[in-house]
């Protein structure tokens, strides 16, 4: 069941049916505010039916708010992207390319304890009144993509938590599948990683059985350091995919991650790969050899902040 809660910011929609993320005094709680309840209301009502005592306990079960942008987009059937925080950002640079050039449109922000809050202007437009947050999620309807955005780090220990959270909220919206795009340190490459491609590819068995045979045609390369027995990803600055990996398949949500050996600095070249080679695939994206059709955020005439100045010279 989901319900509406007005808590200090307008509609948030509050799944409190996700367990273990609501015991059965905060469902309670929850179930029992009006759509038009505000902060005060809400306080009053946790006063009412769990006691002054166990108010803050039961309002600190909360985890995760999403909020609904009223945009009425229907993601069943969607392929779901989204960047692991890795080396050089190149995921999200990848995600923040994909979501201006298809102009997509913006239909939840995401709110879970264990990210760490962030806001800026609004990466896609430099005259908008809006903001860009910490974790924002952006649909395509027409090709029926979803990108969900992560532009902060995840608090170590409640990485777990958010990655159960956010699947669990994709997979409740009957998401099709989800690919992650990550990178790695390009300085701990196997000597069989030094040439050719350097963009890998893991597929979760359901995937690997849908789409091997097309894999195998446009000649993707298995990550090497994938072990199928142990269904582990032994990777350096890759982020959260081993877990999410593992996470996806417990949910029985196919899954595909995407990875691009590369080191820190100027990874926009290093986006466009990743975006060349998911595009190999899904053909959606301009072709390669016509990067100049592709349209890239403003925001990333600000990746290395503005020039020294010259009096220094």
């Amino acid at each position: 069941m989901t319900v509406t809660w007005r808590w200090g910011f307008p509609d948030f929609f509050i799944d409190t049916h996700s367990q273990p993320y609501f015991n059965a005094e905060t469902r309670d709680l929850f179930d029992s505010l009006s759509p038009t309840s505000n902060a005060n209301c809400s306080k009053t009502m946790a006063r009412r039916r769990l006691g002054p005592a166990k108010n803050g306990e039961a309002l600190n079960q909360v985890r995760m708010l999403v909020k609904d942008l009223r945009k009425n987009i229907n993601l069943e059937d969607f392929t779901l992207i989204v960047p692991s925080i890795s080396v050089g950002n190149t995921g999200q640079l990848a995600i923040d390319c994909s979501i201006h050039h298809f102009n997509a449109t913006k239909i939840y922000q995401f709110w879970h304890r264990g990210v760490l809050p962030v806001i800026g202007q609004n990466p896609f437009d430099e005259n908008s009144s809006t903001l860009g947050l910490a974790a924002e999620i952006f649909a395509v309807e027409s090709l029926k993509l979803v990108f969900f955005q992560i532009r902060s780090a995840i608090v170590k220990n409640s990485e777990t938590e958010f990655l159960n959270s956010a699947i669990d909220f994709f997979k409740n919206h009957n998401v099709k599948q989800i690919i992650i795009l990550s990178s790695s340190y390009a300085q701990n490459r196997l000597d069989a990683q030094l040439t050719d491609s350097q963009v890998r590819y893991v597929a979760c068995p359901v995937m690997s059985k849908n789409y091997k045979s097309e894999f195998d045609e446009l000649t993707w390369k298995l990550l090497e350091q994938y072990d199928e027995k142990k269904n582990s990803i032994c990777l350096s600055g890759a982020g959260f995919v081993s877990k999410v990996f593992k996470i996806c398949q417990s949910k029985e949500m196919p899954c595909l991650i995407l990875l691009k050996f590369c080191s820190d600095g100027d990874n926009i070249p290093d986006a466009l790969d990743l975006i060349s080679f998911l595009d190999s695939w899904l053909h959606i994206y301009p072709r390669r050899e016509h990067n100049d059709n592709l349209k890239t955020p403003p925001s990333w005439k600000f990746l290395f902040g503005n020039s020294g100045p010259q009096e220094i010279y």
